[in-house]
């Protein structure tokens, strides 16, 4: 639906640049191109349920950038 590949989603999860965490539920960034990749996701025990993922371009979201969030 928003042309995201399956293979980035998976190795965001894999191999994330940056996790926020926020109560259960986690973020993983990774960049993709010109653009941050985002997955909200949980995990119940080692199974990934995945929420929602978009590609951003907002400097907010920029990898690499200090937030209190982030882990």
């Amino acid at each position: 639906m928003r042309g995201i590949e399956k293979k980035d989603v998976e190795l965001c999860l894999r191999e994330p640049e940056v996790v926020e965490k926020r109560n259960e539920i986690s973020i993983a960034q990774r960049k993709v191109k010109e653009k941050v990749l985002r997955v909200v996701y949980k995990t119940v025990g080692n199974t990934y349920i995945i929420i929602t993922a978009y590609l951003t371009t907002k400097k907010k979201y920029r990898v690499g950038e200090k937030n209190e969030n982030r882990v």
